[in-house]
């Protein structure tokens, strides 16, 4: 078989490890969206009518911060230790 006409796609997946952890995260992000949404509604709601107090609301928007914040969060992490 001669592949003298596309020697660029031998390297094509070279790395595989990055791509499959790409998109685990993309599918992870979609699922957990609407979950987030109704998780700030229900505690934004259970706050203001007094059924808990306003440190959970804080937690969860944090939480949720970091979790969609988290492929940025590592990419800053790795500049800072890698020379």
């Amino acid at each position: 078989m001669n592949t003298q006409w596309a020697p660029g796609l031998v390297f094509a997946q070279a790395n595989v490890f990055e791509q499959g952890a790409t998109n685990l995260i993309t599918e992870l992000t979609l699922f957990a969206l609407p979950f987030a949404v109704l998780a700030v509604m229900a505690v934004g709601i259970l706050a203001v009518i007094g059924r808990i107090s306003w440190g959970w609301p804080v937690g969860v928007l944090l939480g949720i911060a970091l979790l969609f914040g988290a492929p940025q969060i590592v990419g800053w992490v790795r500049n800072v230790f890698v020379v």
